[in-house]
């Protein structure tokens, strides 16, 4: 240490002094925190449910298959037999109007094996499948 810098040291500054610096640290981690979630929710969103289709499977694989290709023997899946593509929306399931991703989930799940009229906005003109 050179001459005459001892009254200099971070151990001789007055206390309020030395809470601020070391507060310093802390505070910043909350600041950048802050900043990246804002970055992330504003830059990519959050995932919201919709009515309109992302993907349709060709096929149905069963739950431990390692696979990720469909095989002629695989059985088709019902979306894709039904000709619902990417990009459709659900209009209406046997009747019953649609609003929410669930109320159509809910529709789908309690009626297994059983035929369902889908009403889907298909680019502009809607589609009965």
């Amino acid at each position: 240490m050179l001459v005459g810098e001892d009254e200099r040291t971070f151990c001789r500054l007055p206390v309020w002094k030395r809470v601020i610096i070391m507060l310093g640290g802390p505070f910043m981690n909350l600041v950048i925190a802050v900043v990246m979630f804002a970055v992330v929710l504003c830059g990519f969103g959050v995932q919201q449910s919709s009515t309109t289709i992302g993907s349709v499977n060709e096929c149905l694989l069963p739950a431990g298959s390692e696979r990720q290709e469909c095989a002629p023997s695989d059985p088709a899946a019902p979306g894709a037999e039904a000709s619902i593509q990417p990009g459709d929306t659900l209009v209406s399931i046997n009747g019953a109007e649609i609003e929410t991703w669930q109320q159509a989930t809910h529709m789908i799940r309690t009626s297994p094996g059983e035929p369902l009229s889908i009403v889907v906005d298909r680019n502009g003109s809607l589609e009965t499948l």
